[in-house]
């Protein structure tokens, strides 16, 4: 009874660690630059809607590669509000970081006991690729973080959640356009092989959001809708010569 007890303590005190932990180590890379191709889906967007005050949403041709602006728009509103600095840069993904530690967690409870999800969040903060990643200012931690919370959606038959994972995929960029049809490709399977299902869910017919011309709040429906401004607007999409991602 003791026992239980006490790792009762540890079960509910370990999230709280590793979210503690992870705030800590992006204060501590607080200073660090902009790297690789950060620079141009951060740091390049981001300082192009702060200087010309959000006056257009379509971006010049040479840091333009195709990708939804919306990660470059999200840095460049928090630096309206807080301060254009590497710090408030670095913070603004550490929502995405609790996420990525967040829906790991409860994607471990739901398919295992809760003992063996506390491993998987041990798991995530040492393993150095995920480690490195979510102390860059990158739109991949946003994808990560999203991505989970689209399969936890669909263990849980969260239809909300499963929205809003697949609308953040297809915002951030056009991995996550792509990354929405891998998680279609998911749920069709366990609605056709329902054994296949870490929790044994029974099959149900696929709901719109996750159709590839489904409702008008879908990811797919996003994903053409940009298409289609880009080739209006722009005259090209996915690939531009003048520009390299």
């Amino acid at each position: 009874m003791k026992r239980s007890v006490a790792f009762d303590r540890v079960a509910r005190l370990t999230p709280l660690f590793c979210f503690t932990i992870a705030a800590v180590a992006i204060y501590l890379v607080r200073y660090h630059v902009f790297f690789w191709d950060t620079v141009q889906l951060g740091s390049k967007h981001a300082h192009f809607y702060y200087e010309h005050n959000f006056a257009t949403l379509l971006l010049p041709q040479e840091i333009d590669s195709g990708h939804p602006p919306t990660f470059g728009l999200y840095l460049a509103a928090l630096w309206l509000i807080f301060g254009k600095t590497l710090p408030v840069s670095h913070f603004a993904m550490l929502p995405f970081v609790w996420g990525i530690l967040y829906f790991l967690w409860k994607i471990g409870k739901s398919i295992t006991e809760e003992r063996k999800a506390l491993f998987l969040l041990g798991m995530a903060m040492v393993d150095p690729t995920l480690a490195s990643q979510c102390l860059l200012i990158s739109p991949d931690v946003a994808l990560a973080c999203f991505f989970l919370m689209g399969v936890y959606a669909i263990l849980q038959r969260h239809k909300w959640l499963k929205l809003l994972a697949m609308l953040g995929l297809a915002m951030v960029s056009m991995r996550g356009m792509m990354t929405v049809a891998a998680l279609f490709c998911f749920e069709i399977t366990i609605y056709f092989k329902p054994s296949l299902n870490p929790l044994s869910l029974k099959g149900r017919p696929l709901r719109g959001e996750f159709a590839p011309l489904g409702d008008r709040g879908s990811g797919g429906h996003w994903y053409f809708r940009t298409l289609l401004y880009y080739l209006k607007k722009k005259q090209f999409f996915i690939y531009l010569p003048v520009c390299s991602d």
